[in-house]
């Protein structure tokens, strides 16, 4: 979430006149590297716990909710983001 607030927070003046669907698509292309580096990283350290004989249970339980968690996270976090800019478009239109 923060990644993705941090990311339409840094567009430039050029890109916040955009349309809201042009700014989203250029958010999420800023915030996507981010958000995959984390996600491959995570499941990485999964990995490498679940090929450990002490940690592999805890880590074979734990790694479906991890990926689901981050395509959720991903997901929740724009839809949140947009609904927040058009309640902000709303505003100012009133």
């Amino acid at each position: 979430m923060f990644v993705i607030v941090s990311a339409w927070n840094n567009l430039s003046d050029t890109e916040r006149v955009l349309p809201l669907d042009r700014k989203m698509a250029l958010t999420l292309k800023h915030a996507g590297v981010s958000i995959t580096v984390t996600s491959i990283t995570d499941i990485v350290a999964f990995g490498i716990g679940g090929s450990t004989v002490s940690s592999q249970m805890k880590c074979e339980i734990n790694s479906g909710p991890l990926i689901f968690g981050e395509v959720m996270g991903l997901g929740l976090n724009t839809i949140t983001v947009f609904w927040r800019c058009c309640r902000q478009r709303l505003q100012i239109l009133s």
